[in-house]
């Protein structure tokens, strides 16, 4: 217990005055060791071992007999609340075990174990982390750890990936939800199911400024196909226009050639949304004043034209202009995808139809069979 007694009294003579953090008693050479500096030490030490009991336990905490450690190369780092869409809190788990190495220095550290944010005393997901690696030679060699706001990466790549299938599942939410209180007496609907993906990463940007085209690391030895639709945490994000066998080349959604039908989540109205050649902006073509449209609707893909599955946030209307001088109300909207900062997307393929795929197989045997009579 901390102790209150005043003992810089007579014959004993405290200095020690914990408001001013005193933490060592110097004697000087050729004088005699004095009462009051053996009894100062003596509080100096009382105090600190009071100060490491309350950093460790709380007051009234029961402490069960045993060994306690601690180790000074072990750090704490705080993670911000959610990243690509999703809270960390749904893999911080995951995380424990596995090397996470800072985007920025290089620096790699192994994850001991972490806490929520909820027992944490900041109030955000906490890591305890031992530092492993010193980040590239080429990098300041005075940095040793991660620095702020730095974006961390899992040596674990399934990790990533899995952020990225959970991002794509979250964007549908909000459609489904409507979908769900406009046709709950349609039960007896099919279920739609979920279609095949594959996380791909960016290799390069096109350096036409006049076209907005990237190149994935994904090819036809990955099954990827034309017209093949691609996504990120956001949204859309454009869809395969070549393809090689180890790489594609994606057209962005703001490519002045692109095109792409949506609607709004609002009323359900359609519309065409097509590239200006800007990252941040979308035209809306054709729209009549008298279309019910507002500056903040969210746009999705409608599912019309057979490239882009329905239910992905597309845009968000950020200006409407109505001159009634012109034919069309002026519509610009911006994409959610961050088409500026792309890293990693997602590559969707269609869903199949058995039925079809039956008929067409038996189709085709039919056609073979005509042939070789024909022979």
């Amino acid at each position: 217990m901390p102790q209150n007694t005043n003992l810089n009294i007579s014959p004993y003579f405290d200095d020690f005055d914990k408001d001013k953090n005193f933490y060592r008693v110097l004697f000087r050479p050729g004088y005699p060791i004095q009462a009051r500096e053996l009894t100062t030490m003596q509080s100096i030490l009382q105090n600190q071992l009071e100060s490491i009991g309350q950093h460790f336990f709380k007051e009234g905490t029961m402490v069960i007999p045993g060994q306690v450690g601690y180790d000074l190369q072990v750090q704490a780092i705080v993670l911000q609340q959610s990243f690509l869409g999703v809270d960390v809190e749904t893999y911080r788990t995951q995380l424990n075990g596995q090397i996470i190495e800072g985007i920025t220095t290089g620096i790699k550290a192994k994850v001991l174990y972490s806490i929520p944010a909820t027992e944490s005393s900041r109030g955000y997901v906490t890591l305890y982390v031992k530092y492993v690696e010193s980040g590239d030679s080429t990098s300041d060699t005075s940095i040793k750890t991660f620095q702020p706001n730095e974006q961390l990466l899992a040596e674990n790549q399934k990790l990533n990936n899995q952020l990225l299938l959970m991002s794509e599942k979250l964007q549908q939410f909000d459609v489904i939800e409507k979908e769900n209180a406009q046709l709950r007496e349609l039960l007896q609907a099919p279920v739609r199911e979920s279609s095949r993906k594959m996380v791909a990463e960016l290799m390069a940007v096109d350096k036409n400024p006049y076209s907005q085209q990237v190149v994935i690391n994904k090819g036809a030895i990955d099954g990827v196909y034309p017209s093949q639709p691609v996504i990120d945490d956001k949204g859309i994000v454009g869809q395969v226009m070549e393809v090689g066998s180890t790489n594609s080349r994606v057209l962005l959604l703001a490519d002045v050639t692109h095109a792409i039908p949506v609607r709004s989540l609002r009323n359900d109205i359609r519309f065409i949304a097509t590239g200006s050649g800007a990252l941040n902006e979308l035209y809306l073509e054709h729209v009549p004043h008298s279309v019910d449209i507002q500056e903040g609707d969210t746009l999705i893909s409608s599912g019309l034209g057979k490239v882009f599955p329905e239910g992905y946030p597309v845009a968000t209307v950020t200006q409407v202009v109505r001159d009634e001088s012109r034919p069309f109300a002026r519509v610009i909207a911006t994409p959610l995808a961050n088409l500026d900062r792309l890293r990693h997307l997602l590559l969707l393929w269609k869903k199949t139809n058995p039925e079809r795929d039956v008929k067409d197989e038996t189709k085709g045997e039919m056609v073979n069979e005509e042939e070789s009579t024909d022979a």
